[in-house]
């Protein structure tokens, strides 16, 4: 689904044929909405009837069908949730995982690909953003506004790493050329969750062997995640603005606790790392913001801001929220620039040029299926 959530309508029930079909049709990005459906459902069933594929390594799971069948619900939970502007079953399916409880609960359910810190003459498992950031060189500008968005928050030091000891980064849209002067000063990528180094206090140019030593992950979808998109379900779908309150509760609580258990031998014994009465400070302040908000929209606004901030290393499933609700709100515009929101992606080259099946988009503001309809503007 994640393909057709970038681009739209795309190939699938005539894809891979090999020569049997070398331009094969698009199918619209509902109905592949609806064959994941019929998919996640098909999986849970063979495995609960152990006629599930034998695993001969397993990267994510070590083997346990359990946590398959709850990342599945989880799944389930997450394309109702994305698609209930436009879903006449979104409701019934995401209740139906809320009410079973078996989805991702717990960290070590957490979907994501653990890489390493080996690497030898022709290999290299480090997290890929290390290697760019702390093996070659800090060269990556990072964006200002998200930064600051997080300063006071308890993840603060564990997600940046600051060489010069402060925020060095440029403006959302800054596309001037890079300058090389720049470079060790730039903030990057910290602990969680490259792998890199904890924001500790002390300073100095990336290099190899700092923090994890590239011993980080591709966050996919956490017991956090599950958290936020139950909240949205239960303010959106069942207006029970109460149990939405718990389960954002729970989703930023979650956030911290996988954050801050990332790693933690990365983490010098002298550091200052934040306090129970820190991390509940901040949930007070969370709460607080979405008490106050007036209505389920304003609310919604709150618990997808968090869930924004938790979104850490996943840009695909904020990139999703923001199209399908325009939240959170308050985002920079691009600087120095105006134009169309990219609501989808053009199709590449390879797919347009050799598939006579497969003409160009005309621009990039064509919505997904489960935007139709928004009025929000996110144009700029």
């Amino acid at each position: 689904t994640t393909l057709a959530d970038i681009f739209g309508d795309i190939p699938y029930s005539e894809a891979i044929q090999g020569g049997e079909n070398f331009n094969p049709s698009r199918d619209t990005a509902e109905d592949i909405y609806a064959a994941a459906f019929n998919l996640l459902n098909n999986s849970i069933s063979l495995i609960e009837a152990g006629n599930s594929v034998n695993l001969g390594n397993d990267f994510y799971y070590n083997k346990d069908m359990n946590k398959w069948i709850r990342l599945a619900n989880s799944l389930k939970l997450k394309l109702a949730i994305q698609s209930r502007l436009h879903n006449t079953d979104a409701a019934s399916i995401a209740n139906g995982v809320i009410n079973s409880g078996n989805y991702i609960t717990q960290a070590n359910e957490s979907f994501v690909f653990n890489y390493s810190n080996y690497f030898d003459a022709g290999n290299d498992s480090r997290h890929p953003l290390f290697q760019s950031q702390y093996v070659g060189g800090a060269g990556i500008y990072m964006a200002k506004p998200y930064i600051e968005i997080m300063v006071g928050d308890p993840r603060y030091n564990y997600y940046f790493y600051h060489q010069s000891g402060e925020i060095y980064a440029r403006e959302h849209g800054d596309s001037g050329p890079p300058v090389a002067t720049d470079y060790p000063k730039l903030t990057v990528h910290g602990l969680y969750p490259v792998g890199g180094k904890y924001n500790d206090g002390t300073t100095g140019s990336t290099n190899p062997n700092m923090g994890a030593a590239g011993n980080g992950a591709g966050i996919i979808f956490t017991n956090a995640f599950t958290q936020f998109v139950i909240a949205e379900a239960q303010l959106m779908l069942n207006n029970n603005m109460g149990a939405a309150r718990i389960a954002l509760e729970n989703g930023v609580r979650s956030s911290i606790s996988y954050v801050m258990n990332f790693r933690p031998n990365a983490i010098p014994p002298e550091a200052d790392v934040p306090s129970q009465a820190d991390i509940d400070a901040y949930v007070s302040s969370v709460l607080s913001e979405y008490d106050a908000a007036s209505g389920n929209e304003a609310k919604l606004d709150v618990v997808l801001r968090e869930y924004y901030k938790a979104l850490w290393g996943n840009g695909i499933e904020a990139y999703n929220n923001y199209r399908r609700t325009g939240y959170p709100s308050g985002l920079p515009a691009s600087m120095g620039q105006s134009g169309t929101f990219a609501h989808t992606m053009y199709y590449p080259s390879v797919h347009v040029t050799n598939n006579s099946n497969a003409p160009q988009r005309a621009d990039l503001s064509e919505k997904v299926w489960w935007a139709e309809g928004t009025t929000f503007n996110l144009d700029f």
